[in-house]
């Protein structure tokens, strides 16, 4: 998969030094997500697109495989579609 642009991004994230051979900028929206404690919480959206043979192993195995590096792990939720946007206020490009 390789993260790729969409209609509500608002910024463009480079990878740190040290993993620039692996990875690629990313494309995201900063945004505010509703937590049941009726809070905004900032994150993050991205878009991915897959490969012929990504897509051919997804629809065999239902399956999706998401890596994080590092010692810690962000709150992630892969989706299928696209999610409601609520950009953060002044993250428009």
């Amino acid at each position: 998969m390789v993260p790729t642009s969409f209609n509500n991004e608002t910024d463009v994230i480079d990878p740190h030094p040290f993993m620039e051979p692996l990875l690629e900028p990313l494309n995201v929206a900063k945004v505010l997500f509703p937590h049941p404690s009726g809070a905004m919480v900032p994150g993050y959206v991205t878009c991915w697109k897959v490969s012929k043979a990504e897509l051919e192993e997804i629809q065999r195995t239902g399956r999706v495989w998401l890596v994080v590096y590092g010692e810690s792990m962000a709150g992630v939720m892969p989706l299928g579609f696209a999610p409601e946007i609520s950009p953060l206020p002044g993250s428009d490009k």
